[in-house]
């Protein structure tokens, strides 16, 4: 295969969503929170437990990167990594 002429299209990123809404209409940007549906009280609860989890066997394909490395960056870093993350800290 000759890769100086090979090429390939790009793939469109269909799964992420875009949290600033454009108006068809007007040029008015409005800001999508992603709040959860429900009481605000207890909206981000519910989302914890609907959160599906990380199997511990998969841990090692994410990377986390904790901008910040005082104390609480450092400590997020350092337990994060235990865990078993890939930990970048800046």
């Amino acid at each position: 295969m000759n890769l100086s002429t090979h090429t390939v299209a790009p793939t469109p990123l269909t799964n992420i969503q875009d949290p600033i809404a454009h108006s068809a209409t007007s040029n008015i940007r409005q800001l999508n929170s992603k709040l959860p549906s429900g009481p605000i009280e207890t909206a981000w609860d519910r989302r914890k437990f609907e959160m599906k989890l990380v199997n511990p066997a998969n841990k090692r394909k994410y990377s986390v990167i904790v901008v910040g490395s005082g104390l609480a960056g450092g400590a997020a870093s350092a337990t994060l990594a235990e865990l078993g993350y890939h930990v970048k800290c800046f």
